[in-house]
């Protein structure tokens, strides 16, 4: 028996968790005749004396959903509700640091960078109110960090969130009232000491040391964080119980190292605990490990035997009461997951694997056993959350795992030092810098498997064909205990079925004469000259969606690269482009707005010979040769950008085609005078808008139509009147946010896609 975790706290926990949840979720009258029934049902086991884990559980479920009710009615949501659209004068103090965003493309333009965070505000328009609320602020927030008190004017956007009365757009400057504490002001100035320690490092130190060490991702590139989710490593830049743990360890032996012992050592350690949570942030799964962790030292401290299991059912009631709206973060449901893994999953795979190990391996069965574990818990929500399944996380958690605490270590000493001693911390940058680049390769290597990972359906459903497959490989291997010798045929076809379904076989397709990248709301042509050559009409919004395509293409030297006009959606891409790849030559519209947009291009292209082109400019080559028909030398000034678009009339490998950016209804009239007839490829001008000459279209006739548009864009593009025309008009229509990256190919001209064979 003693083997049996004692799992009897986490039942109150988990009937807390459902409670509050259940709250949130199934909001007024169905909650409240669920919350009424699950006490119902305890009172009638309580009467009958039956069941006392169900009478504790319905009991939890109710508290959980009273707590939950409780909170919602303290948030004062009726107040921002009157407020909704209108100014309101806010006076609060900063909760949380800033989080920056990078700027969006909306459209045709790119948003201003914004920062959102937390206050709990003092008042409201003169009225004392006292709850968490969300800004956004494009205002300078370097100086706002946790216990400033601030007053700003701003606009109610939403007062429907789940840990906020009200989501506030700050219209004013936020004015600062009063400066924080001084342990706030210290441990603000250790993050910031820490990222200038990390300057000058390699991209991949800059990103990962502050992340692992105090969660800090300032510094991690999009491509990183985008391939560490790839293969199951972003929880390394989440502070969780690893973090504490290590922590704890390092302090226990400098502790004892100097002879302090008995109670006064764990108050020490927790001391150390306080402090770091303070500077590395209390987030859910923060404070989780905190809990967890203090609960386990007070155990400890009292002489009694830690018990894990028991610490995560304290953990998990603990929060939920103080912040019954975790029940519903995703974040807080992983990393309970992930800790309830290594608790049950994780000595039951270390034995199994000790079976079939040597004595001198229990360490390796270990580190095995816990990245297993953990994923295998966290995977229902990882699916659930992302639509996705990493099939590398396992493997890539594995090699990465040795490297884990010389980055907490050294790091946490860099943040200790950073103030007084900076180019010491920065030499222990230096020193700590491979094992981050370590990491960042293994994400990158692990990531551009062609099956690293294996798309799924989100949500409920996700989880539901998740578990199907595992009780049916389950089954099919307890059938097959009686014939051991087919267990390995089994696995191996089981491999090979998972790499013949996420491999992208034949891609792209031999002899590919055009392709439309999959860059979302946008546009990127490419027109392929053969030998990794090609030219590139426009990149899209996306740096690493034009750079994925284009190397998913196996394009390396662009002959040509023509820039129809400067919108965000045709050329914030362009950084992608060039990565790794050489330009010969920049065609660029004659019409140099936004003006912006044009600066950050000219920027980017630095020295790469570049030149303004006017109707009549033509291109030649072996495979392609066509000719600019617009824009003119006069400029037309309705919607001069996209009525500037660079259109271009010619012949790829023996078929006609027409390409006219995001021409418009006034410059589509002037070029129909242009056309001398039918062509066999046509990119619809401007992601399909309604705004189609319709006798254009009826006069080039073509084959193929081929519509560059994002899935779910706010502008309702491609529009229902321009499919109606097209349908009428074009032999097939093709859409990226249907198909994917679209690719015509040759004998017969036909379009194939990464999400569909050949379609019609």
């Amino acid at each position: 028996m003693k083997d049996i975790p004692d799992a009897r706290l986490l039942f109150p926990a988990v009937g807390i968790w459902v409670g509050c949840a259940s709250a949130q979720l199934f909001y007024g009258a169905p909650a409240t005749f669920l919350l009424i029934a699950t006490l119902a049902i305890a009172l009638i086991f309580l009467f009958t004396k039956k069941s006392y884990v169900l009478q504790l559980f319905c009991i939890s479920i109710f508290l959980g959903g009273l707590i939950s009710g409780i909170h919602e009615a303290a948030l004062h949501r009726d107040l921002f509700r009157s407020y909704t659209n209108s100014n309101i004068g806010v006076v609060g103090v900063v909760t949380s640091d800033p989080q920056l965003s990078k700027s969006k493309i909306r459209g045709d333009f790119r948003t201003a960078q914004s920062a959102t965070l937390y206050l709990r505000t003092k008042e409201v328009n003169g009225q004392a109110v006292r709850v968490p609320i969300l800004i956004s602020t494009t205002n300078n927030v370097a100086n706002l960090i946790p216990g400033t008190k601030v007053a700003f004017y701003g606009k109610v956007s939403d007062y429907r969130l789940t840990n906020a009365s009200a989501f506030i757009f700050a219209k004013s400057e936020v004015k600062i009232l009063s400066r924080s504490n001084s342990i706030s002001q210290l441990t603000f100035q250790m993050r910031s000491a820490l990222r200038d320690a990390v300057q000058g490092l390699p991209p991949a130190a800059m990103g990962l040391i502050p992340g692992i060490v105090i969660g800090d991702r300032t510094f991690q590139s999009v491509e990183l964080t985008t391939n560490m989710r790839a293969t199951g490593l972003t929880h390394l830049t989440a502070v969780s119980g690893a973090n504490l743990a290590i922590v704890a360890a390092l302090v226990l032996a400098l502790c004892r190292r100097i002879g302090v012992r008995g109670r006064t050592l764990w108050l020490i350690v927790a001391l150390a605990l306080a402090f770091f949570i303070l500077l590395v942030r209390p987030s859910p799964s923060v404070l989780r490990a905190a809990v967890m962790t203090t609960v386990a030292l007070a155990a400890r401290a009292s002489g009694n035997r830690s018990a894990a299991l028991p610490s995560l059912g304290v953990a998990i009631g603990l929060l939920l009461i103080i912040n019954p709206f975790l029940a519903t973060d995703p974040g807080f449901a992983l990393s309970v997951s992930a800790t309830a893994g290594l608790l049950l999953l994780a000595p039951k795979i270390e034995r199994f694997l000790m079976r079939y190990f040597s004595k001198r391996l229990e360490l390796l069965a270990q580190t095995l056993a816990i990245p297993i574990a953990a994923t295998v818990f966290s995977l229902p929500i990882v699916v659930a959350i992302s639509g996705q399944l990493s099939l590398v996380s396992v493997f890539a958690n594995l090699i990465v795992a040795p490297v884990i605490a010389p980055i907490t270590i050294i790091g946490f000493f860099m943040s200790l030092i950073s103030i007084p001693l900076p180019q010491i911390s920065h030499l222990l940058g230096v020193v700590v810098s491979p094992f981050a680049m370590w990491i960042a390769g293994v994400a990158n290597f692990c990531a551009d498997l062609p099956f690293s990972t294996l798309r799924w359906s989100k949500g409920w459903m996700g989880v539901i064909t998740l578990l199907i497959l595992a009780i049916g490989i389950r089954i099919i291997f307890l059938i097959l205990r009686s014939f051991t010798f087919l267990k390995l045929p089994i696995i191996l076809i089981l491999i090979l079925i998972i790499i013949f379904s996420t491999t992208k076989f034949g891609w792209p397709p031999k002899n590919w004469l055009m392709a439309v990248c999959d860059v979302g709301q946008g546009d990127g042509i490419v027109l392929s000259l053969g030998s990794n050559s090609a030219i590139v009409i426009d990149v899209g919004p996306d740096p690493t969606l034009i750079d994925n395509c284009l190397h998913e293409l196996k394009v390396k030297n662009i002959e040509l690269l023509i820039l129809t006009h400067f919108h965000a959606d045709h050329v914030e891409g362009l950084p992608g482009l060039l990565k790794g790849r050489t330009v010969k030559q920049v065609w660029m519209t004659t019409e140099p707005t936004p003006a912006d947009e044009f600066t950050r291009v000219k920027n980017w292209l630095g020295g790469i010979p570049s030149a303004q082109i006017y109707r009549g400019a033509t291109f030649k080559s072996p495979a392609i040769s066509f000719e600019v028909i617009w824009p003119d030398l006069k400029p037309i000034l309705e919607s001069p950008a996209n009525n500037a678009s660079i259109s271009i009339v010619g012949s790829i490998h023996g078929h006609s085609f027409f390409s006219p950016g995001d021409l418009e209804l006034a410059s589509q009239e002037k070029v129909l005078e242009r056309l001398t007839g039918k062509v066999e490829i046509l990119k619809v001008a401007h992601h399909g808008s309604k705004l189609q000459n319709q006798k254009l279209v009826e006069k080039l006739s073509p084959k193929l139509c081929l519509i560059s548009v994002g899935v779910d864009n706010p502008y309702g593009h491609p529009a229902p009147v321009t499919l109606r025309l097209l349908s009428h008009n074009c032999g097939a229509i093709a859409r990226t946010d249907r198909s994917g990256t679209l690719a015509v190919i040759d004998k017969p001209l036909r379009v194939v896609s990464t999400r569909k064979s050949i379609w019609r």
